[in-house]
């Protein structure tokens, strides 16, 4: 009926159905009171817990430990 094999179909429609998939899970729909209290978060966000201080002192610490490491990748010499 519309002018494909079995097999052109089959890959057609499994790939609309995939791509419908793949956008509803990357869209977050927000009701308009859940947008306006997102929206109220961002602009008065609530001050740093002491939970947030640990991570971003945690992350400074493995960032200093890091700051050596970057890419230094030198390849193997031949015949090993």
């Amino acid at each position: 009926m519309v002018g494909a094999t079995i097999n052109q179909f089959m890959v057609q429609s499994s790939l609309r159905e995939a791509e419908r998939i793949i956008e509803q899970e990357r869209v977050i729909r927000l009701s308009a009171q859940d947008t306006e209290t997102f929206i109220q978060a961002l602009e008065n966000p609530p001050p740093p817990n002491a939970q947030l201080k640990a991570a971003l002192q945690h992350y400074r610490e493995a960032k200093r430990d890091d700051e050596d490491t970057g890419f230094n990748w030198h390849p193997r010499p031949k015949g090993l």
